[in-house]
């Protein structure tokens, strides 16, 4: 099976490098990636790379902040749907979707429902362990609690990110199979980098790419 592995930075890449990523490679060829920040890098990163090359899969890896208790910092996640959570209008200082203002279909491909989703995570089994989330791809992090309630009210996430439905979307519209995995650095609201715990994520992270041999 041919792999492309894609991560925004070198430090997200680097968790999967190590002794483990030789086994990988007896049984696949594996390419990595750095797209760089955000949605637009990672979308013309991603595009230009499969128009010189074809995949059997790719894989999203990187680090999120997590919404909720029930995925702390250190757990690792597989993210069953992601959406583009600033793409619309401020009107009198409400959020409204594309969807919502009917600038987009939520069925217009490759959306369904207004959201981008995973059809693949039960195939690859190697990672049928981690919990499957619901993610909103930002371009500014959030960091109030204020903003926090309202991406909560309006998509019920799990994690944040700044990638992935820019990830999905590429993948969706090129039918080529895909999964994303995320760490969890910190918890979404205040940014109280005190409490961050970046190198325990892309430990884990790496940990949880040993499967990898096995897809």
């Amino acid at each position: 099976m041919r792999i492309l592995v894609t991560a925004a930075t070198r430090p997200e890449l680097n968790a999967v490098s190590g002794r483990w990523r030789e086994d990988s490679e007896k049984r696949h060829t594996i390419d990595l990636l750095i797209t760089g920040l955000g949605s637009v890098a990672t979308a013309y990163g991603l595009t230009k790379t499969l128009s010189r090359n074809g995949y059997d899969l790719i894989l999203n890896i990187g680090i999120a902040g997590s919404f909720s208790d029930e995925y702390p910092i250190g757990t690792v996640v597989a993210v069953a749907q992601d959406c583009f959570a600033d793409l619309g209008v401020y009107e009198e200082n409400v959020f409204k979707t594309a969807f919502d203002m009917k600038l987009l279909s939520p069925n217009t491909k490759p959306f369904t429902g207004g959201w981008l989703s995973c059809p693949y995570l039960e195939k690859y089994t190697a990672f049928s362990n981690l919990p499957n989330v619901k993610a909103t791809t930002v371009n500014t992090v959030t960091g109030s609690k204020e903003r926090a309630k309202e991406l909560k009210a309006l998509f019920s996430p799990d994690i944040e990110g700044m990638e992935g439905a820019a990830f999905f979307y590429v993948c969706l519209c090129e039918n080529i199979p895909f999964l994303q995995l995320r760490s969890i650095s910190n918890m979404a609201g205040v940014r109280d980098k005190a409490k961050w715990d970046i190198a325990l994520a892309l430990e884990n992270l790496g940990k949880t790419l040993e499967g990898l041999p096995n897809l």
